[in-house]
């Protein structure tokens, strides 16, 4: 049985209506400041956010399992534990987003910050989910 508090923070943090999910992947954590104030200007809201974290390995194993089979997947999840992140969750502003598809306009903003600062395929700034359901499940391993 999940005890109150985790129950709060699991359901309440993460809201049914998050249209992103982002992670400032390590190395890249004094970007933060840019990349989130970016997002904002393009119509994101900021639901919830983590400070400065560093993920278990478990996690990174859960969060990039569809990649499980792939070449790249131990280092990945190595990669991913080997200093800090910044996560969030992101509200779409309904009134910014009108006919638009928040997922594929977040992908555009990771583009933009990896091609600014990316230093090749894996330290390449950061992440955001691929889907609404991705949102929901990357940001329970990842906040929880």
């Amino acid at each position: 049985m999940k005890s109150l508090i985790k129950y709060l923070f699991e359901y309440l943090t993460i809201p049914s209506d998050a249209t992103g999910f982002t992670i400032i992947k390590p190395g890249f954590i004094n970007y933060a400041s840019e990349i989130h104030d970016y997002i904002k200007q393009k119509g994101f809201i900021m639901n919830d956010h983590t400070n400065p974290m560093r993920l278990s390995l478990k996690q990174a194993q859960e969060l990039y399992l569809p990649h499980k089979n792939k070449d790249f997947y131990k280092d990945l999840c190595e990669y991913m534990t080997s200093n800090d992140i910044i996560a969030a969750v992101w509200v779409s502003d309904k009134d910014k987003h009108k006919g638009v598809n928040p997922i594929k306009l977040m992908e555009e903003i990771k583009d933009h910050f990896r091609d600014k600062y990316g230093k090749g395929e894996m330290e390449n700034c950061m992440h955001s989910s691929d889907s609404l359901k991705n949102v929901q499940r990357e940001a329970k391993i990842v906040i929880n």
